[in-house]
């Protein structure tokens, strides 16, 4: 089911300092070369723009990520736009990352992976019909880095078509699931999100959105910061057209 995809696959593999790769590549089905970087200055397990790859079974742990870069990087840089496509990450533990766990890229899946304890994200990115399904997010942005710039569980922005479902958010220094900046067309369902200190789910500057039979208690647990920390368990700020129904606050 997975032709022309290139897999990485390894269980119980722990990524050191000198598994650290770059992909790139044509279109789906082409070969794609893996290239080893010195081990100086990893900043990330993998990253570029290749097309179907297939990451399982592997934890990805403290990568130096500086500010905007994730252990898990499907782009070229910070240039959004030079985006991979097609990357499932499934049954993979990242953590302990400097700055974030995973990007999403376009139609990418991470499911049955846990993001945890990352510097300032478990899990963000651009992307359209991008899924996170069945994942673990929890104590993300360890070093507490302000949150109104971006320091949360899940945040996603300029994203189309998203779904986030049967996920567990928790205990995160920020808001849990954080959509941001023109996210049109998401649907978040059958989440458990609680024990962020700011919100359970932010729905901002996005439209178009779906939240139905998700869970959320328990969040705001802070009463200092900046932006929205300590605001409640749902918020949603300068959106339109959400549906919001079926949900359990406690």
């Amino acid at each position: 089911g997975n032709v022309g995809a290139v897999i990485l696959s390894q269980t119980g593999t722990t990524a050191t300092v000198d598994d650290h790769l770059n992909v790139s590549g044509g279109v789906s089905g082409a070969t794609v070369t893996l290239t080893r970087a010195p081990a100086a200055g990893i900043d990330h397990f993998l990253a570029g723009n290749a097309k179907d790859i297939w990451i399982k079974n592997i934890e990805v742990k403290n990568y130096a990520t500086p500010r905007g870069r994730a252990a898990i990087h499907p782009q070229v840089g910070d240039d959004s736009t030079q985006r991979g496509m097609k990357w499932h990450i499934q049954d993979c533990i990242i953590h302990d990352n400097a700055c974030e766990g995973g990007r999403i890229c376009d139609g990418a899946i991470y499911e049955n992976t846990r993001a945890y304890n990352n510097g300032d994200i478990g899990l963000c990115g651009v992307g359209l019909n991008a899924v996170v399904r069945t994942c673990e997010v929890n104590n993300n942005n360890a070093y507490n880095n302000p949150v109104g710039f971006d320091a949360s569980g899940m945040k996603f922005a300029t994203c189309f078509g998203l779904r986030i479902y049967d996920n567990l958010v928790y205990s995160n220094s920020g808001n849990g699931i954080w959509m941001d900046v023109d996210c049109q067309e998401s649907k978040v369902f059958n989440n458990f999100s609680w024990n962020n200190s700011g919100c359970g789910v932010l729905v901002e500057t996005s439209y178009h959105t779906e939240i139905h039979g998700n869970c959320f208690w328990s969040n705001g647990t802070s009463p200092s910061g900046t932006f929205y920390v300590g605001g409640g368990n749902v918020i949603i700020s300068a959106s339109s057209d959400v549906d919001y129904s079926y949900n359990w606050i406690g």
